[in-house]
């Protein structure tokens, strides 16, 4: 009974910061916000998580705050090319970020301040980058261009996690179209052919 109560006030912080952070913004969240959002003593937070820094950690490596990698290239067939599994990866990206708010929130705090949950969904990001990285480096190891493409995908997830963060306030960028469904399938399509012109077989 005691672990079980346990578990169900853990989750009740949990909750308790993802609803504060998708209804008021990261502004709101503080020790005192999430335990009367949890309805629970705040000493339970040290208690449990042994601080705030620790239900960062536990709430930003719950899968739908960042994608895990098996997700993220998960589909009913295997994809049979390089530029096959970069369009998955592309693909699975957008999909990601637009469909979770509560993530592009705390992307669009990264440059305006660097607080406890900024650092540590940037730990989880940089950790799950590294083994999806691992996962494809198979796929690429061979390829004459493999440094400039693994560099160039990097580049391509920069500019995805940008503009999905300007989405939220804006509908266009330049001549893009951030904000419809049909504009991200542009642009999900012009990365993709970016980036596959790289894994295209070297010219004899």
């Amino acid at each position: 009974m005691a672990e079980r109560n346990r578990t169900q006030t853990k989750q009740r912080f949990l909750d308790g910061l993802h609803n504060l952070l998708v209804r008021d913004g990261l502004k709101a969240v503080g020790i005192n916000a999430i335990a009367r959002e949890a309805k629970a003593d705040k000493a339970l937070i040290y208690r449990y998580f042994g601080g705030l820094d620790g239900l960062f950690s536990d709430y930003v490596s719950q899968s739908f705050i960042w994608w895990r990698p098996e997700d993220l290239l998960a589909g009913e067939d295997s994809p049979t090319s390089p530029e096959k599994w970069l369009e998955r990866v592309i693909r699975g990206q957008v999909q990601f970020l637009r469909t979770h708010p509560e993530t592009l929130a705390l992307l669009a705090w990264e440059p305006i301040e660097r607080n406890a949950l900024v650092i540590a969904l940037e730990r989880v990001r940089k950790k799950r980058t590294q083994e999806l990285a691992a996962l494809l480096r198979p796929h690429f190891e061979e390829h004459p261009n493999a440094d400039l493409i693994d560099k160039a995908s990097t580049l391509v997830s920069a500019s995805i996690h940008y503009l999905a963060v300007r989405g939220r306030t804006i509908k266009t960028f330049g001549t893009l179209d951030i904000k419809s469904d049909q504009g991200w399938t542009t642009i999900e399509d012009t990365l993709i052919a970016m980036v596959s012109s790289l894994t295209a077989p070297p010219r004899k």
